[in-house]
């Protein structure tokens, strides 16, 4: 198992009710596993997390990219403005 932190911003901070979180996932899990256990620890996120964009280790990323052992997600709605 690999442990890694996850890092609310914007709308996911507010319905997740904190900035931050740590999460467990199996070896070699990508991305998209990490949305997908996201959503299942806060399941008010569930809708807003298909439409985010993941950083990792301050990169964007996508759904496949690995993720290793300590690294740092950031769950980033999308934006709009004026």
């Amino acid at each position: 198992m690999i442990e890694v932190e996850v890092l609310f911003f914007a709308r996911a901070r507010e319905l997740a009710g904190t900035a931050a979180t740590r999460i467990s996932l199996p070896e070699g899990s990508c991305v998209q596993a990490a949305s997908d256990r996201i959503g299942e620890t806060f399941p008010e996120l569930r809708g807003l997390l298909e439409t985010c964009r993941f950083a990792v280790n301050e990169a964007f990323a996508r759904p496949e990219d690995t993720i290793e052992d300590g690294c740092r997600i950031a769950v980033i709605p999308p934006v709009s403005g004026g």
